[in-house]
Formats: structure tokens, C-alpha cells, sequence
């Protein structure tokens, strides 16, 4: 009896030890499947931040390139900064040296506006007086014509041709006589030929040899007219001038071509051409008045 009580015992015993290994068993088997559950949520989980990472690896490396970007961008953006300020600094130098140029202007200005002033003051004066001018002007237009009339000694014989009054004398003489004659009489001398229209006037006025007022002072010099002038037109005859180192003096009308020039001896004699201006006279006589 006492051996069946204690078998009795054991297997009660091994029964409660079942239960409790199967009891354990049991919570094992749910925490592992809490522990498989859990390892499943931590895959997902890691899963969605190796998902995460590779993204925001893939916005750092586009932050980064826009940082390289934004890097460059503002070097350029400094450079050209730089030289803006260079520009810049330029520019208001202009601008000054123009504003000095400006205040100069503006002083010129108001000089020439004052002068400005002075001159119509002077043109108003001017206007003023001109009435009275152009009375004395044609006043003054009579006494020329009675002047030039004046000027004309008896026996003279007279012609005109644009602004000029010509003699055409029927005496004689030497060069240097015939200058005298000429320039004794109120602005007149021996005719000076300005141009072609002036030749052909006196050569076709007669086919006489008379003085001009062209010669040289001695050999190798150039001819000059009387009134000091270069010789630039010439209407010599054919082989002249020759013999240029004893005929100093010149006519008009050659042995061989009566209309064109010869140089002569100036004491050989000749009649001459007397030219009267009258705008010398017209000077002269303004001159007296005033």
C-alpha cells in the first residue's frame, strides 16, 4: 500500500510537471510567434529605412550637386559683382569728369548769354542807325559818281569795265614815267589783268603797245604787279618773256601778237593803260568823312 501511494505520488507529480512544461509550451510557442511577428514588423520596418536611406541619399546627392551648383552660380554671381563695382567705380568717374565738363559749359553759357545780351543791346543800336546809313549811303552814292567825273582830266580818254574805269592815253613815255602818271591821279595805276575777262577786254579795246603795270626789279627775279602782287595769270605771246636779264618792264600787245604780252626795256617808250578803282575811292572818301 505504501509503495502504490507513493507511485501514486510520482505520477501525480509528473502529471502537475506536464502541465507545466505544456503551460510553458504553450507560452514558448506564443512568444515566438510574438518574436516571429515582431521580426516580421522589424523587416518591414527595416526594409522602409533602407527604402528611406536610399532616398535620402539620393536627395543628399541632389542637394549636393545643388550645392556645387549654388556654388558656381555664386562665383560668377561675385565675379560679376566685381565687376559691376569695377563698372561702377568707372562710370562715376565719367560722371564727374562730365559734371565738371557740364559746369564749364553752364559758365560758357551764361558768358555767351550775356554777350548774347551785350550783342542785340549793340544790334538794336546797329537797327536803329540804319536808316539814317542808307540816306548817307545813297547820298554818299552821288558824290562817288560825281567823284570818279571829278577825277577825270580833260582829254582823258575813258572806257569801263565791271568795277574798274580804264584811260587810254595817247602820249607816250617810259615805264617808270607811266607808273608816275597813273598812281599821280586818286586811286588809279597802271592796269593790273586779274583774269582772262580783263585781257580780252583791253586787248580789244586798240591793237596799240601799251604799259601794264607788271615788271621785275632786276634779273632773276619773279614779275610783280605794281600793287605788290604775284604774277598767277599770264597771257605772254609766244618765245615771252625773253631776254629777262635787261627787259624788266611789260606791254600789251607783242611785235609778233598784238594780244598777248611782250617784256621790254623799261625806258623804251610806249603809250599806257591807267586803271581807276572806284572802290578805293569809295575807301578813300569814307574814310575822309569819318
Amino acid at each position: 500500500m505504501k509503495n502504490s501511494r507513493k507511485d501514486n505520488g510520482k505520477y501525480v507529480c509528473m502529471e502537475n510537471k506536464l502541465k507545466d512544461i505544456e503551460i510553458e509550451n504553450r507560452s514558448l510557442k506564443i512568444r515566438f510567434q510574438n518574436l516571429m511577428t515582431n521580426h516580421s514588423e522589424l523587416m518591414t520596418y527595416n526594409n522602409e529605412l533602407n527604402t528611406s536611406h536610399s532616398k535620402l541619399m539620393t536627395d543628399f546627392n541632389k542637394l549636393n550637386t545643388n550645392q556645387t551648383k549654388l556654388m558656381t552660380n555664386y562665383n560668377e554671381l561675385n565675379t560679376n559683382y566685381n565687376e559691376l563695382m569695377t563698372s561702377h567705380s568707372k562710370l562715376m568717374t565719367t560722371y564727374n569728369k562730365l559734371n565738371t565738363k557740364y559746369s564749364k559749359l553752364m559758365t560758357n553759357y551764361n558768358e555767351l548769354n550775356t554777350n548774347y545780351s551785350k550783342f542785340m543791346i549793340n544790334y538794336n543800336e546797329v537797327s536803329t542807325n540804319y536808316t539814317a546809313l542808307d540816306d548817307k549811303v545813297k547820298k554818299f552814292a552821288k558824290d562817288v559818281r560825281d567823284g570818279i567825273i571829278s577825277l577825270h582830266p580833260s582829254g582823258w580818254n575813258c572806257t569801263s569795265f565791271r568795277k574798274s574805269v580804264y584811260h587810254f592815253p595817247t602820249d607816250s613815255s617810259n615805264w617808270a614815267d607811266a607808273n608816275i602818271t597813273c598812281a599821280s591821279m586818286s586811286c588809279c595805276s597802271l592796269v593790273i589783268v586779274d583774269d582772262s575777262a580783263e585781257q580780252e577786254f583791253i586787248k580789244n579795246y586798240d591793237k596799240e603797245k601799251r604799259w601794264i603795270g607788271l615788271q621785275k626789279d632786276g634779273a632773276g627775279n619773279d614779275f610783280q604787279w605794281v600793287d605788290g602782287t604775284s604774277l598767277a595769270t599770264a597771257f605772254w605771246a609766244s618765245d615771252e618773256p625773253n631776254n629777262e636779264n635787261t627787259e624788266f618792264c611789260v606791254t600789251k600787245g607783242a611785235e609778233f601778237d598784238q594780244d598777248k604780252w611782250n617784256n621790254d626795256m623799261c625806258n623804251a617808250f610806249h603809250r599806257r593803260i591807267c586803271e581807276f578803282k572806284p572802290e578805293c575811292y569809295v575807301r578813300k572818301k569814307l574814310e575822309t568823312d569819318d
